[in-house]
């Protein structure tokens, strides 16, 4: 089973949520709502042009 943590990303901010699931897309999903839900201000002070290089990093640790 695949894994996907905050810390794997290598986000500014302590975390210890672990994503897991079958597949990659299952996996981003799971870790993009945590963010979402659990890091809102983060979230919200990110240049969209990061959430899309946050995104293909998460695509990357999945493959």
């Amino acid at each position: 089973m695949k894994k996907l943590s905050c810390k794997d990303l290598s986000l500014d901010f302590e975390c210890d949520f672990t994503a897991n699931g079958g597949d990659g897309a299952e996996l981003v999903d799971k870790m993009f709502a945590h963010l979402q839900s659990d890091h809102p201000e983060e979230m919200g002070d990110m240049p969209e042009e990061d959430r899309g290089k946050l995104m293909k990093k998460m695509l990357s640790k999945v493959k």
